[in-house]
């Protein structure tokens, strides 16, 4: 396995364990996250797992674009042209 593919797949693990513990994380009544503390913990757990996403994506950018993206939105952009990922997955929210 190359070193490429052995980062992919630890972002990949990382990224089931984030969301894991997000799905365990979510109270069943939403007024708990009124607790500033736990609402905080919360949003964090959430943009790591944004993070290890663009990470993947960026990885995979870099093994199959000519083109160095500016930006988050540039990556996926690019992995879109591609073909690597849907338009539909591509619509980014302002």
């Amino acid at each position: 396995m190359t070193l490429r593919m052995e980062i992919i797949r630890n972002k990949i693990k990382e990224l089931k364990n984030s969301l894991e513990y997000l799905k365990s994380f979510l109270p069943s009544d939403p007024n708990y996250l009124n607790n500033r503390k736990d609402k905080n913990a919360l949003y964090k757990e959430a943009e790591v797992a944004i993070q290890f996403v663009i990470d993947i994506c960026s990885v995979i950018n870099s093994d199959i674009s000519k083109t160095t993206p500016s930006d988050e939105d540039s990556i996926i952009i690019s992995l879109e042209k591609e073909k690597v990922i849907s338009k539909n997955r591509c619509t980014t929210t302002p």
